[in-house]
């Protein structure tokens, strides 16, 4: 569904969605990405945040949970309203 959106937005060529990657992989991604987006809305703690911004990469995710405590708005990422 997130794909088929990105297609009809014409950003199919800009998006990659992945789950369940080894580190090393994940290394790789966060290297050679702008920003990590962060979609799960109650989560009680986020890994995926921290491990972005420790890569120096910036997080965009929902203002509920976990991002709450570890994204600093305006300056590690920036946090939306759900």
């Amino acid at each position: 569904e997130l794909l088929a959106e990105a297609g009809a937005l014409g950003l199919q060529e800009c998006v990659e969605l992945r789950t369940n990657v080894s580190a090393e992989e994940r290394g790789a991604l966060f290297a050679r990405a702008g920003a990590v987006v962060y979609t799960p809305s109650f989560e009680h703690f986020g890994i995926v945040p921290l491990e972005a911004m420790a890569a120096g990469r910036p997080v965009i995710a929902v203002a509920l949970g976990g991002p709450c405590e570890s994204v600093a708005h305006g300056e590690t990422g920036w946090l939306c309203e759900p």
